[in-house]
């Protein structure tokens, strides 16, 4: 299958939850910044017409949403949440694709390149400063607090079992919570 009316640029990865595929796109000072949710089993071209934003394939599109330009937006406790590149976060109903809020994560919140993550009720944002905002999870923003880790950074972190790992410009770093119980 195939759809169109995507920016021209479409860096962030599409993923997949509770069968349907999500897939943004966007550049700063574009418009056309879509998010849209794909059901599985199209062939040729979904896209729905121009006077709506449902087709069979497609559950919802929303033009302007607040698609991304470099962090793929992420699924955590049945809320998607999109963070652009200039700080600017919006948490979204993923199966109406309805926006719940959208806001400046804080004055400092700029330059993301990595993509958010989630842990524990938390959102996490790692900025190309190397400060990490950390947003609680739900439909209204709260910021509970920024780490600093005072680098350069770009890469998303990754999780592996445990373990958080966190590459700056010039260390790895390896985060894991320790249980002094045992």
């Amino acid at each position: 299958w195939r759809m169109s009316r995507f920016s021209n640029m479409a860096i962030q990865s599409p993923f997949a939850s509770d069968s349907l595929l999500y897939v943004t796109s966007g550049v700063r000072g574009d418009r056309n910044k879509p998010i849209v949710a794909i059901r599985p089993g199209g062939s040729g071209d979904i896209t729905p017409p121009d006077s709506t934003n449902t087709g069979e394939f497609v559950v919802w599109y929303n033009r302007v949403a607040g698609g991304t330009y470099m962090p793929t937006p992420v699924l955590y406790d049945g809320n998607l949440y999109a963070l652009g590149d200039t700080g600017i976060f919006a948490q979204y109903d993923p199966k109406t694709g309805e926006r719940l809020y959208r806001t400046r994560i804080h004055e400092r919140a700029r330059n993301f390149t990595a993509s958010p993550w989630a842990y524990n009720d938390r959102i996490f944002a790692l900025n190309e400063e190397g400060d990490t905002f950390v947003i609680k999870a739900g439909t209204e923003f709260e910021l509970l607090g920024i780490n600093s880790l005072n680098e350069f950074s770009m890469a998303t972190p990754a999780i592996s079992g445990e373990r958080l790992l966190i590459r700056t410009q010039s260390k790895l770093y390896s985060i894991r919570e320790t249980n002094t119980d045992k």
